[in-house]
């Protein structure tokens, strides 16, 4: 008879293996494919270097105190973050089916000491000079009155707009009302890992809704809004089966990727140095405050939870014009 193999006790297996089945098995199914990939790329980059090889019953609370020390020394605030909740919920776990008789992580301590409070992220925007020169190059005709960049009203569009760029790319012409002068932000892209098949491109493209309720909105339209949509309707669509206002020429979907590409290109054209393409968002959102828009309708047209968000993000920027907009959020 053959001998029954001994079936493994999950404190037994390696760390790395005893999470790689929790993310696949338990995880995997209650998240977005985007956010999975945030989660899983946390645990291999920053976690399975430092206890992977330990098996899950030889870890101990000073290894993950030691380990997030550690990060802390070289890892934003954001990225620390993700991988303290990454730990507390595998470790929770592994408490609550009993693979560990204790949560190590209940004793351990987020080393917030390594993060100065009074530093706020930075926040770059374009200068009205540089919009200016942006806005001229966007519009740019060839000889035969073509546009030069097919890009430039994207461009204009999200300075117009604040919307974000998986926002724009996925835009559909059926969401855009000029008559009332709006459009409806239901849908997001969203670069993701290609899981399904084999032999493919190791990254793909997923249209999806916002992460959140507040994602879903109506954004008015200002006349470099609808200048921007109106060249991108009558000289830039392309006929897709997606019905997106802004395609490849092959109508196909732009991807983040390219938009950033063709932006920098854009900037240099310009002679502007080097910024994200969210500084458009940026530009946009502090454009507004200083034209004192009510802080709760910025709130609503950017897509943020709450006032709050807004207001923590841009507040910092605008000087001497702090008081005026902390009055408009109690109106």
């Amino acid at each position: 008879m053959a001998k029954k193999i001994k079936e493994q006790k999950p404190a037994q297996q390696l760390f790395c293996d005893y999470c790689n089945t929790w993310l696949t098995v338990h995880k995997k199914f209650s998240l977005r494919s985007s956010s999975y990939d945030i989660v899983e790329s946390t645990f291999h980059l920053y976690i399975y270097p430092s206890i992977g090889d330990l098996q899950l019953g030889e870890i101990t609370t000073f290894d993950l105190q030691n380990l997030l020390e550690t990060k802390a020394e070289i890892l934003s605030l954001n990225s620390l973050k993700r991988i303290y909740s990454g730990l507390r919920e595998v470790f929770y776990y592994a408490f609550i089916t009993q693979a560990l008789t204790v949560n190590l992580m209940s004793t351990v301590l987020f080393p917030y000491h390594k993060y100065p409070t009074d530093i706020k992220p930075k926040i770059v925007v374009l200068t009205e000079e540089e919009q200016i020169r942006l806005y001229k190059v966007c519009l740019r005709r060839k000889k035969n009155k073509k546009l030069v960049y097919r890009l430039g009203p994207v461009i204009l569009l999200l300075l117009a707009t604040g919307m974000r760029s998986g926002e724009v790319l996925s835009l559909r012409c059926s969401n855009i009302d000029l008559k009332n002068k709006e459009i409806r932000i239901d849908s997001t892209v969203s670069r993701i890992k290609n899981r399904n098949k084999e032999g493919e491109a190791c990254y793909c493209y997923e249209v999806h809704s916002p992460k959140t309720k507040a994602g879903t909105r109506i954004i008015p339209l200002n006349a470099w809004a609808i200048k921007a949509i109106t060249l991108l309707k009558e000289e830039v669509f392309v006929e897709n089966d997606m019905d997106f206002l802004f395609t490849t020429k092959q109508g196909k979907i732009y991807k983040h990727r390219m938009l950033a590409r063709d932006f920098d290109r854009l900037l240099e054209v310009a002679d502007i140095e080097h910024k994200s393409l969210h500084c458009l968002r940026h530009t946009f959102s502090t454009q507004m405050l200083r034209e004192n828009e009510n802080m709760i309708i910025l709130s609503s047209i950017l897509g943020h939870t709450t006032p709050t968000t807004t207001y923590d993000t841009y507040i910092h920027l605008l000087g001497k014009e702090k008081e005026t907009a902390i009055q408009l959020l109690d109106d």
